[in-house]
């Protein structure tokens, strides 16, 4: 790993530490990586970047995200969830789930 004298963000002190990965909040794993002991910035070499890359793609969380329309159904207005995510979270049609905001620009859907 190529080490770091000091941080990027804010040139504090560079420590070589396993630091969790986490893509929308599921943890992919702990990978070694230059972790600043300031502001807690997290740098990945090359290498682990690929390796970190490669689990998130074989745990299936690359690529979930997506853009959608607000559509008109009734008195009502949905949203459609693409494929990937309904497989992700394993949804069935007629399943019922908890819709609510957090916040005002957050919706969270619960299984």
């Amino acid at each position: 790993m190529k080490k770091l004298d000091k941080c990027y963000d804010c040139g504090g002190r560079m420590v070589v530490k396993n630091a969790p990965f986490k893509v929308k909040g599921i943890l992919v794993g702990n990978f070694p990586a230059m972790v600043c002991t300031k502001c807690k910035a997290v740098f990945y070499d090359e290498d682990m970047s690929r390796k970190v890359t490669k689990v998130t793609k074989e745990k299936g969380l690359w690529g979930l995200e997506s853009t959608t329309r607000v559509n008109k159904i009734g008195d009502s207005l949905g949203v459609i969830i693409n494929k990937k995510i309904i497989d992700f979270l394993g949804l069935k049609k007629g399943e019922l789930v908890k819709v609510y905001p957090e916040g005002r620009n957050k919706i969270i859907i619960e299984i």
